[in-house]
């Protein structure tokens, strides 16, 4: 990956960094603790070939997480909610002892929108909805409850698992970092999910996201800070931090057809100096362009 960082810093900035290692050494907080109990509590983000004893294959898996992406964000649902119901599918899929058909494909990945939007949800998608908007009434409201229970009753009804999402939550506050490396990371772990076998835990990923999204964006000095708020090392991360950065920049190749994260989250890929996203959003991209000036 080729990014390398400029040796320049002013005092004024070095000051900054200063007052941020400081606030690192602060007494621990809630944050801290919830932080610590996500990290002990997590497991794998995607169960080891979860597809492997299923004849649905890898493209369809990525096609119906695509679709996720627009049917979670044209119903308002939080970056929670899409990152649970991923989470869901592939860990049932890696645990039911029952050899599905890819004709099963579409009734669990609109069951698992439906349960991960009443677990996350402050308005969850309601049966009737899903049934009418969602599956576009090919599914019965009978068949979405009994694979609800299926798939519930399947993972151990262990809904409420450490997420991507949650970790980057932590990382990103504690932190204090600009909302276009925010977004970045959020969009680099929202195009992984659509690769799959993703070996990595929610905080090896997050802290990875983040990473890339600071070098992508020229802000070297926080990298060291990243590692020192997640415990992790630089070794122990660069793999992953240039897996991530591979799935970014050939996501457009890998997956000509699947639109729907740029369409639905208001980007584009690459940047006129070599930034990893293009943002839409005038906010968003008046502060990326002030990160990448040095300002």
């Amino acid at each position: 990956m080729q990014i390398e960082p400029s040796i320049d810093a002013t005092i004024q900035e070095w000051n900054e960094l200063n007052l941020r290692c400081l606030s690192l050494d602060s007494p621990r907080t809630i944050m801290d603790e919830v932080y610590t109990s996500l990290k002990q509590n997590e497991t794998s983000c995607q169960p080891y070939r979860c597809l492997e004893s299923h004849s649905i294959s890898s493209e369809m898996r990525s096609k119906m997480v695509d679709w996720m992406i627009e049917v979670l964000s044209q119903f308002g649902s939080t970056g929670h909610t899409f990152f649970l119901a991923v989470s869901i599918m592939d860990r049932f899929f890696g645990q039911t002892s029952v050899s599905l058909p890819p004709s099963q494909l579409h009734v669990v990945g609109v069951t698992c929108i439906f349960i991960a939007s009443k677990f996350e949800d402050v308005h969850p998608l309601k049966l009737k909805v899903v049934w009418e908007k969602v599956g576009h009434r090919r599914l019965s409201e009978k068949e979405i409850r009994r694979t609800e229970n299926f798939v519930v009753s399947t993972i151990d009804y262990s809904i409420g698992v450490p997420l991507l999402s949650e970790v980057l939550g932590y990382l990103v506050e504690k932190l204090d970092v600009p909302i276009s490396i925010k977004r970045s990371s959020e969009l680099i772990l929202v195009l992984s999910q659509v690769y799959y076998n993703n070996s990595y835990t929610p905080s090896q990923g997050a802290a990875s996201a983040v990473v890339l999204a600071c070098k992508s964006l020229k802000q070297f000095d926080l990298v060291p800070m990243v590692y020192r708020c997640t415990g992790y090392s630089e070794p122990e991360l660069e793999g992953l931090v240039s897996r991530l950065y591979d799935q970014v920049v050939n996501y457009e190749s890998r997956f000509k057809n699947f639109k729907s994260a740029m369409k639905f989250m208001g980007f584009r890929l690459g940047g006129v100096y070599g930034e990893l996203f293009t943002f839409t959003n005038s906010e968003m991209q008046q502060d990326q362009e002030r990160l990448l000036a040095g300002i």
